[in-house]
């Protein structure tokens, strides 16, 4: 698979992204992205590698964003699905969402297919409050999970809640699914700290894990982790962060069909098989530089092929 690495900046579709929609609270998304590069790196170390090491790069991507992007300052408090319905939604008249699933293409999944995939599998009355997970619309944002050789996707944004900032919703798609079970889960996302159960959904087994308030960053904002391991073998991640869990604008069984949404097996059906199978990765041979693209590339040992990575 080809990658051009002249992409377009992300700051650039942030600024004028930022003219359309309120900006959300970048202190909390930038610590929630860092919390969670933190996490990445725990489960590519030691013994941690042997849990599921779902590579959500949006500690990259959001860190590279709200570095890059101009503040604008805190969004509206509003309430979303899954609130009391004595609360009430404003509704955002600039922004139109999708009505209909993207159509998916092996090779071609942009940052407009997976973030309007993620939009579409939202319940209806989400509001948007301001997209920041992709590098722009037409680039491809296909890449390789180093340790687990995996390809996969993933987006994030904010929607309204019932908070003063609103819920960050994070989701990556892996083409293979990574085993795992609550005791790692615990232990890698949630410091140990965290209360994790396992269910069964749709056939494919999901993992629970609520992390409380002051946990993992300063800010005080509780974490819900989500990893559902389809039945077919690829899997889905969502990351929900908010002031309280309360708060939280999806409900567990709005985030399990959100999860289990078929629109993400076509994009897990699309993504590449595993890459440098029988081979390893090196060290990144274009780390990014503070302010640029997070965006780096691996070497395989096998075919001497560069991939794509975080």
């Amino acid at each position: 698979m080809s990658h051009n690495p002249e992409q377009p900046s992300l700051a650039d579709v942030l600024e004028d992204a930022v003219t359309v929609f309120e900006a959300p609270n970048t202190a909390r998304l930038h610590g929630a992205a860092v919390r969670r590069g933190r996490q990445i790196k725990r489960r590519r170390t030691g013994a941690a590698v042997a849990g599921s090491t779902m590579a959500l790069g949006t500690a990259g991507v959001l860190t590279f964003a709200l570095t890059a992007a101009p503040s604008h300052g805190t969004a509206v408090a509003a309430a979303s699905s899954g609130a009391p319905s004595a609360k009430v939604v404003s509704p955002s008249p600039t922004y139109i969402r999708p009505t209909a699933p993207p159509v998916i293409r092996s090779g071609e999944i942009t940052g407009s297919v997976i973030t309007d995939a993620l939009e579409y599998a939202l319940p209806q009355d989400s509001q948007v409050e301001m997209p920041v997970g992709g590098f722009g619309p037409t680039v491809n944002v296909e890449v390789v999970d180093s340790t687990t050789h995996t390809w996969y996707v993933q987006t994030a944004f904010t929607i309204k809640s019932s908070g003063p900032v609103g819920t960050t919703v994070a989701v990556s798609v892996n083409h293979t699914a990574q085993p795992d079970t609550c005791s790692s889960f615990n232990r890698n996302a949630g410091s140990g700290e965290g209360t994790c159960t396992q269910s069964t959904v749709d056939g494919g087994k999901l993992l629970d894990e609520v992390v409380p308030s002051g946990v993992l960053d300063g800010t005080g904002n509780v974490y819900e982790y989500f990893e559902w391991f389809s039945p077919s073998g690829y899997e889905t991640y969502v990351q929900l962060t908010d002031n309280t869990v309360a708060d939280l604008a999806l409900t567990k069984a709005q985030t399990d069909a959100v999860l289990t949404n078929q629109i993400f097996g076509e994009i897990a059906q699309a993504l590449p098989a595993d890459a440098c199978v029988g081979g390893t990765f090196s060290s990144p041979v274009d780390p990014p530089s503070p302010g640029q693209s997070p965006l780096q590339h691996v070497r395989c040992s096998s075919d001497g092929q560069l991939y794509p990575s975080y």
